[in-house]
């Protein structure tokens, strides 16, 4: 009979030192300060970052296209020659 008393404490014992010892480990954990974002804020920072990225992106297309004058698109032909004609000439070449 002793014996059964004996395992009784020790499982009773060992449950309230577990339980104990999470009440202490959630207990300590500092409080946050702020319960996080919103959704509208993250939106709003969302929105802002995408603005952003487009302005650089502009910016960048500017520059490409004001240093590099050949990146722009000219669809005038070659002086009066027509493009037709143009590409039934290199047609040998290629």
């Amino acid at each position: 009979m002793n014996n059964t008393c004996t395992s009784e404490r020790f499982v009773f014992s060992s449950l309230v030192v577990f339980i104990c010892s999470m009440l202490l480990i959630l207990s300590s954990g500092e409080p946050s300060k702020s319960p996080g974002l919103t959704y509208d804020e993250k939106m709003k920072r969302w929105q802002n970052h995408l603005t952003k990225q487009v302005k650089l992106m502009d910016e960048r297309k500017k520059e490409r296209s004001h240093f590099n004058p050949s990146m722009l698109y000219n669809p005038e032909p070659f002086g009066d020659v027509p493009v037709r004609e143009l590409m039934e000439g290199m047609r040998g070449f290629l």
